[in-house]
C-alpha cells in the first residue's frame, strides 16, 4: 500500500470523525498523522520491513495509530474505517468530493436540511434552502450548483483507496504469469489523485 493511499484513509477517518462531531484533537491526530505519512520520503512499508522501529520515528503516530498501521499492513485493511464508514448512508460521503463541501459544512447541512446524498443537496440548492442557513448566502449556493454539476461528471470514478486496492489485485494476478520483469501502477493512482476514473498500470515484459 502506498504512502498517499494509506495517509488517504487516515484523512478520510478525520473527515469522518468530525462529521460525527468527536473530539477536536482526536480528529487533529488523524490529520497530522495523514500529512506526514504523506511527506514521508520512501515507501513505510519497506521501511517497515528493513527496521521495524520506523513507526516509532514519525511525528505524530503513537501506540493507536502505529496498531492501526500494522493493522493495514498484515491484512490490507483496517476494521476501524470500514466501521465507520458504515455509521453513514450510502452516497453521503461522496459530498465531501464536491468542490466547497467540507465536514463542517457538510455536518451542518445534515443537521438542518438532513442533507444524505447529492441528488438531495442539489434539490436543497435549487430550492433555496441554503439561503436560510446561518454562513451560507445565494452565492454559496450558486457556487455549489456549480460544483455539484462538476461532480455528477466525475461520477463513475473510484476512491483512492478501492482503486488501490483494485490495481494490487490486477498487479498479483500479472506477477503469477512469469511474464513479466516490472510491473507498475501509473496515471492518477501513482499521483495519489482522491478519486481515479481508470486503472493504469505498466509492465515490462
Amino acid at each position: 500500500m502506498d504512502n498517499t493511499v494509506l495517509a488517504g484513509m487516515f484523512y478520510q477517518i478525520a473527515d469522518m470523525l468530525e462529521l460525527q462531531g468527536a473530539n477536536v484533537f482526536r480528529v487533529r491526530a488523524y490529520r497530522t498523522a495523514a500529512h506526514n505519512l504523506k511527506d514521508l520520503a520512501g515507501s513505510l512499508i519497506e521501511l517497515y520491513r528493513q527496521d521495524n522501529s520506523v513507526l516509532d520515528n514519525i511525528p505524530g503516530i503513537g501506540k493507536d495509530l502505529r496498531g492501526k498501521i500494522l493493522e493495514i499492513f498484515k491484512t490490507g485493511k483496517l476494521v476501524y474505517y470500514e466501521e465507520l464508514k458504515c455509521d453513514f448512508p450510502e452516497g453521503f460521503l461522496e459530498l465531501l468530493n464536491v468542490q466547497g463541501l467540507g465536514p463542517k459544512k457538510l455536518k451542518n447541512l445534515r443537521e438542518k436540511l438532513n442533507i444524505q446524498n447529492i441528488d438531495g443537496l442539489e434539490k436543497a440548492c435549487k430550492a433555496g434552502l441554503l439561503e436560510k442557513i446561518e454562513g451560507m448566502g445565494k452565492k454559496s449556493q450558486e457556487k455549489l450548483l456549480d460544483a455539484i454539476g462538476h461532480f455528477k461528471k466525475k461520477q463513475g470514478r473510484m476512491l483512492l483507496t478501492e482503486a488501490d486496492e483494485r490495481s494490487e489485485q490486477i498487479i498479483e494476478y500479472l506477477s503469477g504469469s512469469k511474464v513479466f520483469k516490472r510491473i507498475e501502477k501509473a496515471g492518477s493512482l501513482r499521483r495519489g489523485c482522491e478519486t481515479v476514473g481508470d486503472l493504469d498500470i505498466l509492465a515490462v515484459a
